[in-house]
């Protein structure tokens, strides 16, 4: 019989040489087994995470990186005061970024977003963006019949709230073809593009014009496999990540399964910038750490969010966005 720590353990798979990436995800992703004279299955506890590179702790892969030294600065500190001031950003010069060694055109803003901010985007999440002309992964599994205003209808029986994994805003991705439909534009929510386009602007990738986003939907030990986004026309252009909700272990690995993935752990209200090379790399959610609700939420003291955070709990949420099309 296996010991739990041998069933911990990655399995091998034929391929294993050539998909190292997904050697690294089963480190990390969350098992479960039955124990003898057991019926229900129990999660297996968490691996070792003494590899996961924590922002908010040194690194030897890790260096900061001055904004000010930025050519694009000042442009975007005047953007920041014309078009975001209404965000409740801190000042650009108080950002804490990250660069990744290997990954050039790689950013991480720790903190950006405050926990009193959180709670609009994750009711924006939660509340709006799923609803019509956006698609979800319901109007793909049930067509009309998935409805809208989840959240209102989510003590319904069978509620789709529970299965709602993604929507898609701006320019609506076709996931069959993967490709992007220019003859069938989608107005992008202003506040997100006014958040994204400060952060492209002040971390050099400006001039930037957000044309599209999905939102994930994560629950309890959810997981994304590795993926590229490379159906855009636009790959100049950063992916701009956004996190709510608990921690989860990002995998960024390169341009081929092949190369091993580095974990890195993304917080709530920190940004991550996917541009140089990491634009063009597998990366994938391996772990939400569903037992890490963060403080804010797991305790709201805000009486119109605490619906909203109770059904945070255990879960995250993450807005990505993209420029699609190639512009002058």
């Amino acid at each position: 019989m296996l010991t739990t720590q041998a069933m911990m353990a990655p399995q091998p798979t034929q391929d294993a040489e050539e998909n190292v990436y997904r050697v690294v995800e089963r480190i990390y992703k969350q098992h479960y087994y039955t124990p003898p004279n057991r019926t229900k299955p129990v999660a297996m506890p968490l691996p070792d995470l003494s590899k996961v590179v924590d922002f908010e702790a040194s690194h030897p892969n890790l260096f900061e990186i001055d904004l000010k030294e930025n050519q694009h600065y000042i442009d975007s500190l005047q953007a920041y005061n014309r078009e975001c001031s209404g965000l409740d950003l801190p000042p650009l010069e108080q950002w804490r970024v990250y660069g990744l060694k290997g990954y050039d055109g790689f950013m991480y803003i720790r903190r950006l977003i405050a926990p009193e901010q959180q709670y609009y985007w994750m009711e924006r999440c939660i509340k709006d963006y799923p609803n019509p002309p956006n698609i979800t992964n319901l109007k793909a599994l049930y067509g009309d019949d998935a409805g809208t205003d989840l959240w209102l209808r989510r003590k319904e029986p069978d509620s789709m709230l529970n299965k709602l994994a993604w929507c898609t805003l701006g320019y609506q991705y076709d996931w069959t073809p993967r490709k992007y439909h220019k003859q069938q534009p989608v107005a992008f929510p202003p506040d997100i593009a006014s958040l994204t386009t400060l952060v492209a602007h002040a971390t050099g990738s400006g001039p930037y014009l957000p044309e599209a986003a999905i939102v994930n939907y994560y629950k309890k030990d959810g997981n994304m496999g590795g993926h590229l986004d490379n159906a855009e026309y636009e790959m100049k252009k950063p992916i701009v990540s956004i996190s709510f909700g608990c921690d989860a272990i990002f995998l960024l690995g390169g341009e081929t399964r092949a190369i091993e993935p580095i974990p890195l752990l993304l917080r709530s209200g920190d940004v991550m910038i996917m541009g140089g090379r990491s634009r063009y790399c597998y990366h994938g959610i391996a772990r939400v750490m569903s037992d890490n609700t963060p403080e804010h939420i797991k305790h709201c003291e805000q009486e119109e969010y605490k619906d909203l955070c109770s059904y945070m709990k255990g879960r995250r949420l993450n807005i990505n966005t993209r420029q699609v099309f190639e512009r002058e």
